[in-house]
């Protein structure tokens, strides 16, 4: 759902551009008189100005208000414009009167604001031989940038935890039920997995206080209070884990942001009950962000 709305924002703002420059085309249709033309043409600047607003605005806006997610609405309008302008040029085309055909084979007539000889503004054309390829380009760079593995590894951290919306039950991993009718002795034997579980349990116990001292002298370990919990639930609301998945980790005995940082993948499956693939992906999304910020 997030990338599909996504791609939606990115085909969406090329659309309005060329769309309101489809409108202006379409008001000249057969249009003669010099200065009606010249106030038309004096639109069209001004909507080249807003256009230029409505594609730059958004991720401005992003990037104050939501920061880490800034790279990733930058690749779906990035994307989307590159992969959609060949289809709305095509279809604003159509609407001011032109085929699309003859847009592609013969170019686009005054359809470039440049400067003049004199200083002032005028139309250039653009040739077929240059919009064509430069079409075609766009659609590959289009497809490209708008792959799903690309935008969720250059995205960064946010959209690693997306998953974890998906958890129904947080807790406890629940026990594996027995097979009716299987041997008692089948039952009781332990499995790998639960060996494995067994001993990540072990090594998510707080270190005592005497370990600390006598390998870290002077060192006091982490002392769990209302302020880390606070600063460890702004931590993981950073990465838009779910409140749930929050109130799991605390209750699971991690209750700062040092713990929750030291803090396998393992121990995550274990401890806290996530599923092994969403415990991946948040083990991977804590270390970005301590270390890296979450670039």
């Amino acid at each position: 759902m997030r990338y599909m709305l996504g791609v939606f924002i990115g085909a969406l703002l090329p659309g309005i551009v060329f769309m309101g420059s489809a409108v202006i085309n379409a008001l000249g249709y057969g249009v003669t008189d010099p200065v009606v033309l010249q106030s038309l043409w004096s639109l069209f600047l001004g909507w080249v100005f807003v256009s230029a607003l409505i594609l730059v605005v958004p991720p401005i806006a992003v990037y104050f208000a939501r920061r880490q997610l800034f790279r990733e609405f930058f690749f779906y309008e990035f994307g989307g414009l590159a992969f959609f302008s060949p289809f709305w040029i095509g279809l604003a085309a159509e609407v001011s009167g032109t085929p699309w055909v003859e847009v592609f084979t013969s170019g686009v007539r005054s359809g470039l604001p440049s400067l003049g000889p004199d200083g002032t503004l005028i139309g250039t054309d653009i040739g077929a031989i240059v919009l064509t390829p430069l079409m075609i380009a766009s659609l590959v760079v289009g497809l490209l940038v708008l792959r799903p593995s690309l935008i969720l590894r250059m995205s960064g951290p946010g959209v690693a935890t997306e998953a974890l919306s998906a958890v129904e039950t947080v807790g406890a991993t629940p026990a594996p039920s027995t097979i009716e009718g299987a041997p008692a002795a089948v039952a009781e034997t332990p499995s790998k997995a639960a060996k494995a579980s067994g001993k990540a349990a072990k090594a998510a116990k707080p270190i005592s206080k005497g370990q600390v001292d006598s390998e870290m002298p002077g060192v006091s370990a982490p002392v769990a209070d209302d302020t880390t919990i606070a600063e460890l639930r702004v931590f993981l609301s950073e990465l838009s884990v779910p409140e749930m998945t929050i109130n799991a980790i605390i209750n699971a005995g991690i209750a700062t942001v040092t713990d929750l940082v030291s803090t396998g993948t393992e121990q995550f499956v274990s401890v806290v009950g996530l599923d092994r693939k969403t415990a991946q992906d948040l083990y991977v999304a804590i270390q970005k962000k301590a270390w890296y910020g979450g670039l």
